[in-house]
């Protein structure tokens, strides 16, 4: 395998010292977007690890979907929905072979927490120990079953939203009345209370960075949103070399079965035990923290996926 990549390193380097232009590389990002999951300085230090590789880097707003054909690779640093431009994007660079982070598969299965469960339950990875309730189902067997409190999830939640905790049976039955009119199914687990939750970054089934997000002050979750001003709990990155090898290769399992993409796995570490919480597409990466270890090379490696499938893609035209 290394003898055909050299090969076809010199074969693009041909390429190139015949005229052709470099390998562009679209990254997909709203500047204006608070939830961004990189902030635009970090767009920027991702760019010059890219120039390192031997792409160009270019920028795309929500509305440059043409531009997918003039590209050789899409990194989409935007929010991520089955139902936004995120996965008409990537499903346009996969229609052409473009290599896209993340794929529309990727995007699908991790939006959906009821697939999650499903998934990792039945893979046989410690998690939470949780039901799915349908209207039919009634709360208090959960509560039989799961004990209180309890939490409850929508399908589809981000930044800690569309996660309940219920502390008493008639506020379970409330809440769980109130999410069957917003879903068709509710995912139930028994609640873990830590004061942190590892953060393991992987991609391609490769650790990529850790770090601990903290609870929110006050709160048992990261991000706090019962004021008006969100408030979030501290991000503490370590060298992957610092991470629990427990908490990583649980991480890496829970990932491999979304798929080979860029992943985020939350990763609960309580009375010795790991559990996985769930695995997110498109996780934050940021250069202040899970960028911030120069041991990881976050935005290199990141930047070498798309570089080494840029080749790939070019080795029947060097031919």
């Amino acid at each position: 395998m290394a003898a055909v990549r050299a090969l076809a390193v010199v074969r693009l380097m041909k390429v190139r010292r015949r005229g052709a232009r470099r390998k562009r590389l679209g990254i997909l990002h709203t500047a204006s977007e608070p939830h961004a999951p990189s902030c635009s300085g970090s767009i920027r230090a991702f760019m010059r690890a890219a120039a390192g590789q031997g792409l160009d880097a270019v920028l795309l707003g929500k509305d440059a979907i043409q531009r997918v054909d003039e590209l050789d690779g899409l990194l989409i640093r935007d929010l991520t929905s089955p139902r936004n431009h995120t996965y008409d994007f990537a499903r346009a660079a996969e229609a052409r072979g473009i290599p896209v982070l993340d794929d529309a598969r990727s995007i699908v299965r991790c939006s959906d927490k009821v697939f999650l469960h499903h998934e990792l339950t039945k893979a046989g990875l410690p998690t939470p120990r949780g039901v799915i309730l349908t209207a039919a189902d009634a709360v208090a067997a959960a509560i039989d079953a799961l004990g209180l409190p309890l939490v409850l999830k929508l399908p589809e939640g981000a930044f800690s939203k569309g996660v309940y905790r219920v502390v008493s049976r008639a506020e379970a039955e409330t809440k769980l009345f109130e999410l069957m009119r917003r879903a068709p199914a509710v995912v139930a687990q028994e609640y873990l209370p830590t004061a942190f939750d590892w953060r393991i970054g992987v991609l391609a089934g490769e650790p990529l960075f850790a770090c601990r997000y903290h609870m929110a002050p006050g709160h048992w979750q990261i991000v706090d949103h019962r004021h008006e001003a969100p408030c979030e709990g501290a991000v503490e990155p370590l060298a992957l070399a610092d991470a629990p090898v427990e908490a990583v290769a649980l991480a890496l399992e829970a990932s491999a079965r979304m798929g080979q993409g860029l992943y985020g796995a939350d990763i609960k570490e309580r009375g010795g035990r790991f559990y996985v919480i769930e695995v997110n597409d498109n996780p934050d990466i940021h250069d202040a923290f899970e960028a911030s270890r120069p041991s990881d090379r976050v935005w290199s490696r990141i930047a070498g996926w798309f570089a080494e499938r840029a080749i790939e893609r070019a080795i029947p035209a060097a031919a």
